[in-house]
């Protein structure tokens, strides 16, 4: 069966949801909505790999993005992992490791399909920007950032839906 990434959208917001205490409480976390609203135009402006490069620039604490990626692939729920995901979600300047995390969630999982080694571990910044060398090597960046695109499309709504205030 073909991977379904709006499904895996949903699937992602929904857990960050969910291990924030969405169930419980009102989960407030305005950074994560300002990424999500603007990563789609980014890549469509300057396409994938720019925005993938931009995006770890801004990235100050390798081991927090390495938490926050273990949470959305249900590696990781214990209380360093969460609060990591929490500190990224709100306050300016924020956000840009959560979105990463969920651009690289994606993008592992059309490497899996596609059998792209280089790419089905991005559990690390470093292993984010080899595999970003390695579709840029291979002439796969048009091709793995328009299959991207109902998937950023979906966490934006999903985020808007399920974090805004």
């Amino acid at each position: 069966m073909p991977l379904d990434l709006e499904d895996l959208a949903m699937q992602v917001a929904l857990r960050i949801y969910s291990v924030l205490g969405g169930k419980n409480e009102k989960v407030k976390a305005d950074a994560f909505v300002r990424r999500a609203k603007e990563l789609p135009s980014i890549v469509k402006q300057v396409g994938l790999s720019q925005s993938v490069a931009f995006y770890l620039s801004k990235i100050s604490k390798h081991r927090e993005y390495e938490d926050i990626f273990r949470v959305i692939s249900e590696a990781c729920s214990d209380k360093s992992c969460v609060n990591s995901l929490r500190e990224d979600s709100e306050g300016e300047g924020k956000g840009y490791t959560t979105l990463l995390a969920t651009l690289a969630y994606a993008i592992e999982n059309i490497a899996k399909e596609a059998k792209l080694d280089n790419c089905i571990n991005l559990s690390s910044v470093k292993f984010v920007a080899e595999c970003m060398l390695t579709l840029k090597k291979r002439k796969l960046l048009i091709s793995v950032e328009s299959q991207l695109t109902p998937y950023l499309i979906t966490i934006k709504r999903m985020f808007e839906a399920l974090f805004s205030t």
